[in-house]
């Protein structure tokens, strides 16, 4: 038997292997041991990124092996694909958006110039090599809306819309819509919060926006939705306190 040696928030962990194992089986071993998700850790060796495809014997002939253990900051992981989705792939979207933004603005000033020089009867060429400008513009939109839609394909929370039939009593088959939605929340604390809780004093608040507020207290309540966690159905709350940390997989099903 071999040992793989992780370091993990200062604490060391020792996980039994044998030499022909991979180095992902091993990790994965580590992951369920701590409760964190495989996709969020990072793990360093000999001076760079642990290969994970590797065998323990084809990254050393010791029999121990000693891995660093870190966590990706500020990254959450896709519960249906197990992506990593960062605040990178935000600030991606927020600049193809503002990219967009500008050419449109490029566009608009384009156009008006146009205007105004056939209004004034200028140079026909100058009106043309204008409109080739406009239309590298138009180009540079369709890119950004092309890399907008990718990310945004990488960060779609699962939603599955299923009919599903119910019992015929009284000859009657009935239809109701299955709605879920699957997220993951990184726990770090004892208690994480789930939904709003709507337990706020309205007495001052104007009247549209007490409806509002009415209207989600009673849309959002055991009656109309399922909270699991991990797949196993909880008491509906709308905070979740539990001593486990790291990522949860938390599914709300909408029974209404």
């Amino acid at each position: 038997m071999a040992e793989a040696k992780f370091t993990y928030e200062g604490q060391d962990i020792i996980i039994q292997c044998t030499k022909n194992q991979k180095m992902k089986d091993i990790c994965t071993n580590l992951s369920n041991k701590i409760n964190v998700g495989l996709n969020s850790l990072v793990f360093l060796y000999g001076g760079g990124k642990l290969n994970l495809e590797k065998t323990f014997q084809e990254l050393t002939k010791e029999n121990r092996i000693c891995i660093l253990v870190d966590k990706y900051e500020n990254e959450e992981i896709c519960p249906k694909c197990g992506k990593i989705l960062s605040n990178d792939i935000i600030n991606e979207l927020v600049s193809s958006n503002n990219n967009v933004n500008s050419s449109l603005k490029g566009i608009k000033r384009q156009i008006e110039t146009i205007i105004d020089d056939i209004n004034n009867k200028e140079d026909t060429n100058d009106i043309i090599n204008q409109l080739k400008n406009i239309n590298v513009l138009i180009n540079n939109i369709n890119e950004d809306i092309k890399k907008m839609n990718n990310k945004l394909n990488t960060i779609k929370l699962n939603f599955s819309d299923d009919n599903i039939k119910t019992n015929d009593s009284d000859n009657k088959k009935e239809e109701s819509l299955k709605n879920e939605i699957t997220c993951v929340y990184n726990k770090q604390e004892d208690e994480i919060d789930l939904l709003h809780d709507y337990s706020e004093d309205m007495k001052d608040w104007p009247d549209e926006l007490k409806k509002l507020y009415i209207e989600g207290k009673n849309n959002i309540n055991e009656n109309n939705i399922d909270i699991c966690i991990n797949d196993k159905k909880i008491k509906f709350n709308y905070k979740y306190k539990s001593n486990e940390k790291g990522n949860i997989q938390v599914k709300f099903v909408f029974k209404k």
